[in-house]
């Protein structure tokens, strides 16, 4: 399998390495403190304020390279990319409030041969108490994950390989959340084990399907983000809506085992049929921009020396 390369693309911009070791030490360290402070007694407001900075580290790290950076350029293209509702097609609104209601919804019934019950499509009463959460989310991770990780990457290598790179940092940044109490990645850990079809189902597949998962999300994400033009906004709604389904719903455990399949499924068809779109070598979308400026500073220079 070989990617389309785009040799004039300038990387200089661009610092993925540090990028992801700043974006994990932000989060990371914050995290280890939660972790601690979360089995002790009377610090709950301490563990509160850790385990929400940590979550901030992608957005923090994005604000320091980005803002930091002495490009007039990569600021406006950051900028538009979060704030613009113009880059977004109509139908990638369809897909941002649809996708992922109907993937979960489509679990459900496949569930129903491995013992469940439709019941899980009944409405949680509670689950508008959850939202801030289900935003806060989003909006912590995803100007750092599409606003600058995922542009770093693709600044080195291609769609598919920098898809998979991200997939990978996106899955293991959440790797401390099982050993804070009260987060969903410990009480996932902390799943009793159940028997699907005579097969024992124990914490370590609940934990492995939690991290796998997000190899297919990966691909979802990046395909609408990049057909809906390079929207930050757009991946933070329907990371919205991937987190408030399953919430919103009464979806039960083994259907959440089920999902990670069913969306490996859906992602395997996305790049099947948008395979040119996947098969894009390193591309640096502030090139032309760049080139202006450069250019604009040619010019400057010389209007100098003939003067």
């Amino acid at each position: 399998m070989s990617e389309t390369t785009n040799t004039d693309a300038p990387t200089h911009l661009y610092k993925p390495v540090q990028f992801f070791l700043v974006t994990y030490a932000l989060t990371w360290i914050p995290w280890g403190i939660a972790a601690y402070l979360s089995y002790q007694e009377g610090v709950l407001v301490y563990r509160h304020f850790f385990f929400f900075l940590g979550g901030l580290g992608p957005t923090l790290s994005v604000l320091l390279f980005v803002f930091g950076s002495k490009s007039p350029e990569l600021k406006r293209d950051f900028f538009n990319r979060l704030t613009s509702l113009r880059r977004i097609p109509p139908a990638y609104f369809l897909i941002v409030v649809l996708l992922f209601p109907a993937l979960a919804v489509f679990s459900v019934f496949v569930s129903i041969f491995f013992g469940q019950s439709l019941d899980q499509l009944t409405i949680v009463g509670d689950f508008i108490l959850w939202l801030p959460l289900l935003f806060a989310a989003p909006l912590f991770e995803e100007p750092g994950w599409r606003g600058y990780g995922v542009e770093s990457l693709r600044s080195r290598f291609g769609m598919f390989t920098s898809t998979m790179i991200l997939a990978v940092m996106w899955s293991l940044w959440h790797w401390p959340l099982p050993f804070i109490k009260g987060t969903y990645q410990y009480d996932v850990a902390h799943t009793q084990p159940i028997y699907i079809l005579n097969f024992l189902v124990d914490r370590p597949i609940y934990v492995l399907n939690f991290f796998l998962g997000m190899i297919p999300l990966t691909f979802i994400f990046n395909w609408v983000y990049y057909r809906s033009n390079r929207s930050i906004l757009t991946i933070i709604l329907i990371h919205i809506s991937l987190n408030a389904t399953p919430e919103m719903l009464s979806i039960a455990k083994v259907t959440k085992l089920l999902e990670t399949p069913i969306n490996t499924v859906f992602a395997i068809l996305i790049v099947v049929f948008n395979w040119r779109l996947f098969m894009e070598g390193p591309k640096n979308f502030l090139s032309n921009g760049l080139a202006r400026a450069q250019q604009r500073t040619s010019n400057e220079d010389d209007a100098r020396v003939l003067r």
